[in-house]
């Protein structure tokens, strides 16, 4: 695997020079948190959580910082799938698929790279929200399922970005098609409110939405500290798998594009 962790070496020295980008992101995702989150904890002091629950009660705050970091997560994952592309618009990739390494090697080193990414930011948004008051099940425990979570749903949704801008000839055609797949992965997804106080006809979307799970894992983890059922862990590791067949799948017909 040495050459997966070369590709991945090289992405992260690469990932420095856009700093900025990620920066932005970041002050972009802080700011919300600080405007949206407090406006709604004044209008939503305190409600039961899980819905229905007569014994435990949190504010919109609390409730809001998981669905936030998850929603970093994708963007960060999505966004670093355009280095695929910029690599092969430079020739980058071209010079990789006649080294010595496999085209799967390659793909999970890129995998490897923008799920550190991802990982990095919503840690450091972990961490803003802490000092901003928000205040876990189980700092230990509960942080480090969060993590895994986190890693596993950022390898996925990092392999279907891969898997398709090796298919789009243009950045232009791919930010269209990144903004025509956030805006329903986040709208169907329990960010900023319970699945059970959406209208019925987009609770069935929103079930198949794996952003959804995300966010309903990481609450869980992060507000109960009680590890996800077994039901969504394999839904989100098939998720990952499906990602990285793919992303490897993809990259290994990407040949047939050109430059």
């Amino acid at each position: 695997m040495l050459g997966a962790f070369d590709v991945w070496q090289r992405d992260l020295k690469l990932i420095r020079k856009f700093w900025v980008f990620f920066a932005v992101l970041l002050l972009d995702i802080v700011l919300l948190l600080l405007a949206f989150g407090p406006a709604m904890t004044r209008l939503l002091p305190r409600f039961a959580y899980p819905a229905g629950s007569t014994t435990f009660q949190i504010d919109y705050f609390t409730f809001f910082v998981p669905g936030l970091v998850v929603l970093v997560v994708m963007q960060a994952s999505l966004y670093m799938g355009e280095m695929s592309y910029i690599d092969r618009d430079m020739g980058v990739l071209e010079i990789l698929f006649t080294a010595p390494m496999s085209r799967w090697s390659i793909c999970l080193g890129k995998l490897a790279s923008a799920t550190t990414v991802a990982a990095v930011i919503a840690g450091t948004l972990y961490v803003v929200s802490f000092a901003l008051g928000f205040r876990p099940y189980d700092v230990g425990i509960g942080s480090a399922v969060v993590l895994l979570i986190i890693l596993t749903a950022s390898w996925g949704f990092a392999g279907c970005s891969i898997a398709t801008v090796m298919q789009i000839r243009s950045t232009s055609r791919w930010l269209l098609l990144l903004g025509a797949i956030l805006s329903p992965l986040t709208a169907a997804a329990a960010l900023q409110y319970p699945v059970q106080v959406m209208p019925e006809w987009i609770r069935p979307i929103a079930g198949a939405n794996p952003l959804t799970h995300a966010v309903d894992m990481v609450r869980a983890a992060a507000l109960e500290g009680r590890w996800p059922d077994i039901t969504s862990l394999i839904g989100l590791f098939g998720f990952a798998i499906v990602g990285t067949l793919l992303a490897v799948t993809s990259m290994k017909h990407s040949r047939l594009l050109g430059r």
